[in-house]
């Protein structure tokens, strides 16, 4: 099918018409192989065109040049065609453009001899698809150039043509831009620039960095070198920054691109002192006053001490108020008028107090010094109580000692007598009176003595002088006693009663009812049983007189004894069951023994034949066999 596109070529003013002109194409068809027919005969003979050659092809007027494009006795032959027109034939080869369906035929589109003003390029703009056929569509500022073939097309042949924008267009950017002109530019237009490539590389462009023009930042058309940092462009070039650089030159550490004011800077991270609420809204100045930023300080007074000393209600420097002024005013306050103070980081305020204005206690306005012990400002209440009277009472002068802060009444005064003297048993049925005599409570005694001394003196069963007890009441009587014969001596505690003891009165040991030194150790008490014992006779044995080290205190008889014979082993071996007089020859004397009563010389000489320093003796026996082996 003939692509809508490829026209006939038109007939030249003069020619005949298509019909006259096929039928003189047919005759002159015939004569032409009568021509070459007799050619063959005649090399002489003349060929005669059909017509004039177009302009494209002038160049092959002349008999002499008709067999570079006809074949003897042919009709036109491709091959030769395409041997001058190679692109063409480039083209069909890769099957790309309007040549890509070409089978080789020229002359169906290509009719020659038809006049010089003839075009024999059957092409017809209105129906050309541009797009599709070579690739280029016309869009934009390209559309007008539809119809216009030459405008872009400059020389005879179509495809000298390129489709990059270098081909057409001039570069005005003298090489200085290292993309391609399609990057940054579109066919609506040279104006309408899209810096879509500047999204990435070294540089993206972001905020207001967008609507920069590029001379801006490439000064003089020139494009490699232009600095990237923001202090080369906006203080080496510009000196835009306020301060100086004073603050640093590293920009893009507070600043983005969006805008200069919006600062992402922590306050509190980098300097140690966060901005709330009434401090973001000042400016950099208000603070750091000419532009100094090393010797700002941190604390509320060194900015606002004039604000303290105007202020009037209260008045701040009459009143004495500290000059650290956060313990009212907090950061997050937006006005003065909402300082809230903590009374009860300096003094709680309880019960009567919580009800009282501030000049109850701050007297002419006076804050400074206000005392904080109860006595400081009650001195007065307390020397005029009379009941009870508290100076002739002596009492303390530590008034929360009775009376709570929470307290709406001194009568609800309430003394934790426990925190000096704990009332158990007779005690918390007393009257105060009773021990505090004459109202008097300052220096009364806490020791039962102290009080009880006559008690002590007087008592006679038992006699407690005369048995020497100790003052020290408390260990026979409770605090929660209600009676004085209640007493309990825990006797563990001085000696234990065991075995005999624990039946006896207390007369057998507490002689004449004194209790006083009585001895604690055996033979304190044992003296006459040791030094009369006869079986053994400890005396003349020589036995020590810490009895218990045979005797027990749990021991119902003397007779209970036992001996740990740690010197010599007696409970096993050869020399178990021995009687003490068996080795204990002088049973007055248990340091003496003797081994030569149950071994006699002969057989003992005999066992020591050739032993080196061998004698027959006790002590040389037991030196050698202290465990009563042989070996």
């Amino acid at each position: 099918m003939t692509p809508r596109w490829l026209r006939k070529s038109p007939r030249p003013k003069g020619f005949p018409p298509p019909s006259l002109l096929g039928l003189s194409a047919g005759i002159g068809g015939l004569l032409l192989v009568a021509f070459f027919a007799l050619a063959g005969q005649d090399s002489q003979a003349k060929l005669t065109a059909p017509g004039p050659l177009s302009k494209a092809h002038s160049s092959l007027e002349g008999e002499a040049n008709c067999r570079k494009c006809h074949a003897d006795g042919k009709k036109i032959d491709a091959d030769r065609c395409l041997a001058c027109h190679k692109p063409v034939s480039a083209r069909i080869a890769a099957k790309k453009g309007v040549h890509r369906e070409v089978s080789g035929d020229c002359e169906a589109c290509h009719q020659e001899h038809q006049g010089a003003d003839v075009d024999i390029r059957p092409l017809d703009p209105k129906d050309f698809d541009h797009a599709a056929e070579t690739g280029f569509a016309f869009e934009g500022k390209h559309a007008g150039l539809a119809k216009n073939c030459p405008a872009c097309h400059k020389g005879r042949s179509y495809m000298a043509n390129q489709r990059d924008c270098g081909s057409c267009h001039a570069e005005p950017h003298q090489g200085a831009m290292p993309q391609k002109c399609e990057a940054c530019h579109t066919p609506a237009g040279w104006n309408s620039v899209s810096r879509g490539f500047h999204k990435a590389g070294i540089f993206p462009l972001e905020g207001r960095h967008l609507e920069v023009p590029c001379a801006s930042c490439h000064l003089n058309g020139v494009y490699k070198g232009t600095p990237i940092r923001c202090y080369d462009c906006h203080w080496i070039r510009r000196q835009d920054d306020r301060y100086r650089t004073a603050l640093g030159t590293d920009c893009e550490n507070c600043h983005r691109p969006v805008s200069w004011t919006a600062v992402s800077w922590d306050h509190g991270a980098r300097t140690g002192m966060p901005l709330n609420a009434a401090h973001r809204n000042l400016s950099c100045d208000n603070c750091h006053k000419n532009g100094n930023f090393s010797q700002a300080t941190f604390d509320c007074y060194s900015c606002h001490r004039e604000d303290y000393e105007e202020t009037e209600e209260p008045n701040h420097a009459q009143a004495g108020f500290p000059t650290t002024c956060e313990l009212c005013h907090l950061p997050s306050h937006t006005s003065w008028d909402q300082a809230s103070f903590d009374h009860n980081s300096i003094f709680p305020r309880q019960g009567v107090h919580a009800t009282l204005q501030c000049a109850a206690c701050h007297k002419n306005g006076v804050y400074a010094g206000t005392p904080r012990e109860c006595y400081g400002c009650h001195r007065t209440d307390y020397e005029q109580t009379r009941d009870p009277n508290h100076v002739a009472a002596g009492y303390p002068t530590t008034c929360e000692l009775c009376h709570q802060a929470s307290d709406s009444s001194w009568d609800q005064a309430n003394s934790n007598h426990s925190a000096f003297f704990a009332l158990e048993g007779i005690h918390a049925t007393l009257d105060c009176a009773a021990c505090h005599k004459n109202g008097v409570y300052a220096g009364t005694p806490r020791e039962c003595y102290g009080c009880h001394r006559t008690n002590y003196e007087q008592t006679r069963d038992p006699n407690h002088v005369a048995a020497g007890y100790p003052t020290t009441c408390e260990l026979c009587h409770q605090a929660s006693d209600t009676s004085w014969d209640q007493a309990d001596s825990n006797h563990n505690t001085f000696f234990a009663l065991q075995g005999v003891h624990a039946t006896l009165d207390c007369a057998a040991c507490h002689i004449s009812g004194v209790y006083a030194g009585t001895s604690r150790e055996c033979y304190g008490c044992h003296r006459a049983n040791y030094e009369q014992t006869r079986d053994p006779n400890h005396v003349a044995a020589g036995f020590p007189t810490t009895c218990d080290s045979c005797h027990r205190a749990s021991d119902t008889s003397w007779n209970q004894a036992r001996f740990d014979h740690t010197w010599f082993p007696i409970t096993s071996g050869r020399h178990a069951g021995n009687d003490c007089s068996a080795c204990h020859t002088d049973a007055n004397n248990f340091k003496v023994f003797s081994c030569l009563t149950c071994h006699s010389r002969g057989s003992t000489d005999g066992n020591h034949s050739g032993v080196s320093g061998y004698r027959y003796d006790s002590a040389a026996c037991y030196s050698c066999h202290p465990q009563g082996r042989a070996d």
